[in-house]
């Protein structure tokens, strides 16, 4: 037996939703630069506002633990002094690991701290395209990358490639 509910809130298409424990949904929005926590017993929810940055979120605050700003530095030719968009993100469940794609043709790696108010930037990994999807495995060993020629949201730029899924494995450490 299934459940279906109409959440109303986004005022714009709706790029992503996830969940991880008890009964909440989180989505991303695309043009109304917003994330939303559902708490569905509740049938209230929680609306986190974008300024462009890389951020840390907790649903026991209003505003972000951390920001990174500049998170992916602007590359494209004639764009003025403004850092590119985060087209994706993810991160492996239950680790402090967070990967960001965006159109500067790498895949970032980020640590956050135990108190959740550092990133720590850990490398990136050159994936020539536009990052436009990640996704991480349920045992948090491989991580899945969406590059494409142009933007996923619209043609701006396009890049003589090829679509492609990279797939990463990954090796953790002690330190």
């Amino acid at each position: 037996m299934g459940y279906v509910d109409t959440m109303f809130g986004h005022t714009d298409t709706v790029c992503s939703i996830d969940c991880l424990s008890r009964e909440r949904a989180v989505t991303c929005g695309s043009r109304d630069r917003t994330v939303r926590i559902w708490k569905i017993p509740e049938e209230s929810q929680l609306i986190f506002r974008a300024h462009r940055s890389l951020s840390v979120w907790s649903v026991f605050k209003k505003k972000p633990t951390c920001v990174k700003y500049g998170a992916h530095e602007n590359t494209m030719p004639n764009n003025g002094p403004t850092e590119n968009w985060i087209s994706s993100i993810c991160s492996c469940s239950y680790t402090d690991l967070i990967f960001s794609g965006s159109c500067d043709e790498k895949l970032r790696f980020w640590k956050c701290s135990t108190d959740f108010k550092h990133l720590d930037a850990m490398g990136s990994y050159h994936l020539p395209g536009f990052i436009n999807d990640l996704a991480c495995d349920k045992e948090g060993k491989t991580i899945i990358c969406a590059v494409g020629p142009e933007h996923k949201n619209g043609r701006w730029w396009k890049l003589s490639l090829h679509s492609s899924v990279v797939v990463i494995p990954l090796v953790y450490t002690s330190s």
